[in-house]
């Protein structure tokens, strides 16, 4: 087991792509870019015209021009509402990434996001840390890699520990969204009723022990702690596992 995979797998990040989002919902990336370079070619033809009609004074370059782009708008407000109704984004404003997980979320749900966006992450940790019924040269170092995960889990508050990790992997895998849902929720509950003095809610509560930078200090190097805001319960489980490979890493 090699460290660098072991390193590469354990960072966080919150930002999301327009590929995910293709993903979720299930648009071609064909029919999206066909519409996105007719939307340029568009645009080149309205400033190619406008430049010609500033240069000549033919008002047929102005005539060329107000038609490309009127065209262009129709288009572009075709697009938008098309993209609006197969991902809840409206794309004819900026939009955070908040904005556009909670379009998402509200959508097609909590759990089909999550699975799409971070199960393969999960997976890989899944596998680093499991213990597989067959002995090979890796079951002692995986042994200890879940056994440090398994303790920080506990000492967040989720009682159950890797146990926890391991039922909700395997929730997403199956696509058993009740199951996931109920691993779910007893990482929130464990979390909200251990450091109930921090806030009103898990959000808040995981917010500001971010922010305290204790509970989740020593995590390895290039572990990116500020871009935990939005699935906290995805970037509880990948911080506990960066400290675990952390600690690793310290005792070789």
């Amino acid at each position: 087991m090699k460290m660098e995979l072991l390193n590469k797998i354990n960072n966080y990040k919150s930002e999301l792509l327009i590929e995910q989002v293709f993903k979720i919902s299930r648009i071609k990336h064909e029919h999206f870019n066909k519409n996105v370079e007719e939307l340029s070619n568009l645009s080149n033809d309205y400033h190619t015209n406008m430049l010609r009609f500033k240069q000549t004074g033919q008002k047929i370059f102005l005539t060329n021009s107000r038609e490309s782009k009127k065209e262009h708008d129709i288009k572009l407000s075709k697009l938008n509402n098309s993209i609006f109704k197969c991902t809840g984004i409206d794309f004819s404003h900026d939009n955070s990434d908040s904005e556009c997980y909670r379009a998402l979320i509200n959508k097609f749900g909590l759990f089909k996001v999550i699975r799409v966006l971070f199960q393969n992450e999960l997976k890989v940790i899944y596998r680093l840390t499991y213990q597989s019924q067959s002995k090979n040269e890796n079951d002692e170092k995986r042994k200890v890699i879940a056994d440090i995960y398994n303790e920080k889990l506990k000492n967040l508050g989720i009682e159950s520990g890797i146990t926890v990790f391991y039922e909700l992997f395997k929730a997403l895998h199956s696509n058993n969204e009740l199951a996931f849902n109920f691993n779910n929720n007893r990482i929130r509950k464990g979390i909200s009723e251990k450091h109930f003095e921090l806030g009103k809610d898990f959000e808040d509560i995981t917010h500001n022990l971010i922010l305290n930078n204790y509970v989740f200090s020593d995590t390895t190097k290039d572990f990116e702690h500020y871009h935990g805001h939005y699935f906290y319960e995805i970037f509880v489980l990948k911080v506990t596992f960066s400290q675990a490979i952390e600690e690793v890493n310290r005792s070789v």
